[in-house]
């Protein structure tokens, strides 16, 4: 987001900053009071724990707030949590596939994921948020998770109408920390309640002083030193500049590999070599495509590696005796150019090879199924319409091999893969028909359960997940390894 809209916090990581950020909204007589009895908070099924929880307890330290949960539009699965509950006195239902059932003059937060981490589904945020607006009166904030979408996707923060963006660097390919991107009159909407409640003594009133002039007059120096408390990561902060290094090759990668090729007289070399700037493992096994030979799993790099490594050494950019210059948006939309362009590729192969086998059931939303995309993206704008709509990330289970067995192998042939629940709710799995330790009925006391769930004795499902610098065949070796277990077909 632009400067002049939005302020930058840095913490631990995403988690630890939406915890923070729910201790905000909440009326205890020393914070905002944005959140009141009788308020209620609407949080998407699909969202990560880290996204659920803070609120859950939100709820529970304000008390008397109602929860609703927007699920997904699994509704096979889902159909009996849709019609299960509803709420007695108003009739606006507990849980609904659709937001305007649940929004009232009520809904003082909107909790969503820019893009589920199982299901791979990018959520339209600026339509969410101009319905929550729209609805509200403005008097709803919505909060966005972004920490499965940015590795993979521009958010556009600017536009969306977002209030608040959370992000985690590790998982773009930079160092272990967290960027929470604020609008700045959501923040000081927050702040100056919060003021106004620490100086009711100087007002003379019980009433919120909201002609307190400090608060309009407050600096975006007050403002970092009250949200960004301790002393942040220095190695981590350091760390950020080289991701912004890293974006700026990424946004130069085509120019970068044809000047190589022409000054070497050598073939395209495939996007495997990204991971060696990355500075992280591949999440499949990389080949090389000109020579077609498999990596080396434990290095990341082809026999050939040589070649790969000085083809997007990042001495081509960073040993430049020139000034580096601050990272420009432009840079940054042309850098996730790149990287969509090999995701999708990549992830419509995947996922054609996975449906042709009839033992295995992808995770995915009606609408998330190949014959319905084309109708899907009729339901985005102009521009949206040239962005990405699912990450390359594929959740599926086998009807008879259990997920632990298929990582298992998976593991022992150097591909790097996961199975669980992801810290995903109990509703969301349930709505996935997958099979669960517990099982309850969605109602207010399920806001209790949430905390509680056993998630270490859950098969799951299992997760793959490409990124740009994978390759076509690197999904050939894993449906060769996966096609070679017993029962596989």
């Amino acid at each position: 987001g632009s400067i002049d809209h939005h302020y930058m916090f840095l913490g631990c990581n995403a988690t630890s900053l939406l915890r923070d950020l729910a201790k905000r909204y909440a009326d205890d007589g020393s914070r905002s009071g944005f959140v009141k009895k009788g308020d209620e908070i609407i949080i998407r099924t699909e969202n990560h724990l880290a996204n659920v929880l803070p609120w859950v307890e939100l709820a529970q330290s304000v008390g008397d707030v109602t929860i609703r949960w927007w699920t997904t539009t699994m509704s096979k699965s889902s159909s009996s949590l849709l019609s299960s509950t509803s709420s007695a006195t108003n009739k606006v239902p507990l849980v609904s596939a659709k937001l305007q059932d649940l929004i009232t003059s009520k809904t003082r937060i909107v909790a969503v994921s820019h893009a589920s981490n199982i299901l791979g589904q990018v959520r339209n945020i600026q339509s969410i948020c101009c319905e929550v607006k729209s609805l509200t009166s403005g008097k709803a904030h919505v909060i966005v998770d972004g920490v499965a979408a940015v590795p993979h996707i521009y958010s556009n923060v600017d536009t969306s109408g977002v209030d608040f963006y959370v992000v985690s660097c590790h998982k773009l390919f930079g160092p272990h920390l967290g960027g929470l991107c604020a609008r700045k009159t959501s923040v000081l909407e927050l702040m100056g309640r919060e003021m106004t409640k620490q100086e009711k003594t100087v007002c003379g009133s019980n009433d919120v002083c909201n002609e307190d002039p400090d608060v309009e007059r407050m600096s975006d120096g007050s403002v970092y030193q009250s949200w960004e408390v301790g002393t942040l990561n220095y190695e981590g902060c350091s760390g950020v500049v080289g991701l912004g290094e890293y974006f700026s090759t990424l946004a130069r990668f085509d120019s970068i590999q044809s000047d190589a090729n022409k000054t070497r007289g050598r073939s395209n070399v495939g996007q495997e070599v990204m991971s060696t700037s990355s500075g992280g493992k591949q999440q499949l096994q990389t080949s090389n495509q000109s020579t077609g030979e498999p990596c080396d799993r434990e290095e990341g790099l082809s026999p050939n590696h040589v070649q790969c490594k000085e083809l997007l050494n990042l001495s081509l950019l960073l040993e430049s005796s020139e000034p580096r210059d601050i990272l420009q948006p432009e840079q940054v939309v042309e850098a996730y150019r790149h990287i969509n362009n090999v995701e999708t590729s990549l992830m419509d192969y995947m996922l054609f090879k996975f449906q042709s086998y009839p033992l295995v059931r992808i995770i995915e939303e009606e609408t998330m199924k190949l014959d319905d995309m084309n109708q899907q993206q009729k339901q985005f704008d102009a521009q949206q319409q040239q962005e990405q709509k699912r990450l390359p990330i594929l959740s599926f289970i086998h009807d008879r091999i259990k997920p632990s067995e298929i990582v298992r192998v998976c593991y022992e042939n150097g591909i790097a893969c996961r199975h669980g629940t992801f810290l995903s709710t109990d509703i969301f799995m349930r709505e996935s028909n997958i099979g669960m330790t517990s099982s309850y009925a969605i109602d207010d006391s399920s806001i209790q359960q949430i905390n509680t769930m056993s998630r270490s004795e859950k098969e799951g499902l299992v997760r793959l997940s490409l990124a740009h610098y994978n390759t076509k065949g690197d999904i050939d070796f894993l449906l060769g390894v996966l096609e070679s277990m017993e029962d596989w077909c």
